[in-house]
């Protein structure tokens, strides 16, 4: 269930790779899935209730992090490019492009700094109004601009509902990952972006920012993660601030 549609999926995804040192490795996938919308909540002129897509994907990734569940230093770079629709048939056609790159670095004692940019373009080939609603760039949740709710930093309908865009720019500037007592850490973080309809409707005054702390449990089953972001721009009593429980860190 998303913020404004139901979405039922159906579908298979196959992958082949190959790591070209211990840093890089490179993979390409094919993806063909049966999707349908369902009780959707904005204009249906706006969008399409059929999802179907099959899709080329190619992923180039460069990652020197020293963990992969827990980093303290490295880097990491994910470039991932998708074309759906035309020859590969599908509802959606369309191009995207998603550049991600993360930091860790040590500081203090056993504390971390890091911080993680991506942008991210959708290219529709038919208009993005064409485009189903599961398949546009949005922001906002546990793993994104975390002072905004779920999916909902995207242009909006004459209603405040989000309805996805063709830009997305998420930058996570700083987070201090810190130890407060045995498994437990604290973080406190600021996170900014946001999404645009098209990469021409781009406004560097756009760019909203929501800073935030946190904590986090060292558990068996894994790192639990309890986050709560404020957003200064809010208007709304009680939409101040978001909380979020997850599993793993954010980026």
């Amino acid at each position: 269930v998303e913020p404004t549609y139901n979405l039922s999926r159906l579908g298979l995804r196959a992958a082949i790779g190959r790591n070209f040192t211990d840093f890089i490795s490179l993979t390409f996938s094919y993806r063909d899935e049966r999707n349908r919308l369902s009780n959707i909540q904005i204009d249906t002129s706006l969008t399409t209730n059929i999802a179907d897509i099959r899709s080329l994907k190619m992923i180039w990734v460069r990652d020197s992090r020293d963990n992969l569940f827990d980093p303290h230093e490295g880097t990491l770079f994910e470039w991932n490019n998708e074309i759906a629709g035309g020859y590969l048939q599908g509802a959606n056609s369309f191009f995207r492009s998603d550049i991600k790159y993360s930091w860790f670095l040590p500081i203090l004692k056993k504390s971390v700094l890091g911080g993680a940019i991506e942008i991210a373009w959708l290219n529709a080939f038919n208009g993005m109004n064409t485009i189903s609603l599961n398949e546009r760039l949005y922001a906002g949740g546990p793993n994104s601009i975390r002072g905004f709710g779920y999916q909902m930093v995207s242009p909006l309908d004459e209603l405040g509902n989000p309805i996805g865009g063709g830009l997305r720019f998420v930058w996570n500037i700083a987070e201090w990952r810190f130890p407060v007592y045995k498994f437990l850490d604290g973080g406190v973080f600021l996170d900014a972006g946001n999404v645009w309809q098209s990469p021409e409707s781009f406004k560097i005054s756009d760019v909203q920012f929501a800073p935030g702390v946190g904590i986090r449990i060292n558990s068996p089953l894994g790192l639990a993660r309890l986050d709560v972001g404020w957003d200064p721009s809010a208007t709304v009593p009680g939409k101040a601030f978001q909380i979020w429980f997850s599993m793993g860190y954010s980026f």
